[in-house]
């Protein structure tokens, strides 16, 4: 499987074929912290999505320190994550 399929795979699967690509994939100095809000109510999707980027940063370094940050909270993911 190439890593484009994946990528691509991963936008269909989050239902983000038609966004648009960005410079940076999150914010600059955006501060995340363990209780930023309400709870996600289903946690195993944000779950499989940050382990499905992990793959991902292989070749794509330029999201790797984005997917490293999300990581951090895959335990109680909350919404702002």
């Amino acid at each position: 499987m190439s890593q484009r399929k994946y990528a691509l795979n991963i936008l269909q699967d989050t239902r983000l074929t038609g966004a648009r690509p960005d410079k940076f994939p999150m914010e600059q100095y955006l501060k995340l912290t363990q209780d930023d809000g309400e709870l996600l109510k289903d946690p195993v999707k944000y779950r499989r999505l940050v382990v499905r980027l992990i793959y991902l940063t292989v070749t794509r370094s330029d999201i790797a320190f984005s997917v490293r940050t999300l990581s951090q909270y895959i335990q109680d993911p909350q919404k702002p994550h």
